[in-house]
């Protein structure tokens, strides 16, 4: 028989594995942009001087980040876009999904 506080322990163990684990991806997706967009992104999503000559997106631009679909920060980081390299033969289809929504945490909150 479970008791009340046994039931509560396993909540909160796996409520610390979900939390541990997505702030693992997180960290994963920053280090993931840090090392292959950041160059041209910018670590904050505005492009750096190499990315406003390659004509980079500043991804902490509102219009921006409502007119591409995540499908489209996919498919652009998967086959490459204008002067942006692909990344599928560097990065695993996972650490790519990562960078992808790694995109969004620049868009302005309102």
């Amino acid at each position: 028989m479970i008791t009340k506080g046994l039931m509560w322990s396993l909540v909160l163990a796996v409520a610390f594995v979900f939390s541990t684990s997505f702030a693992e991806e997180k960290a994963d997706a920053k280090k993931l942009f840090d090392n292959h967009c950041k160059k041209c992104h910018g670590e904050l999503g505005k492009p750096t001087e190499r990315g406003q000559s390659l004509k980079a997106p500043d991804f902490t631009d509102r219009k921006f980040q409502e007119a591409i679909t995540d499908a489209q920060i996919r498919a652009s980081i998967n086959n490459g876009k204008n002067k942006m390299p692909s990344w599928k033969d560097i990065l695993s289809p996972e650490e790519m999904e990562a960078v992808a929504k790694w995109v969004r945490v620049f868009k302005p909150r309102r």
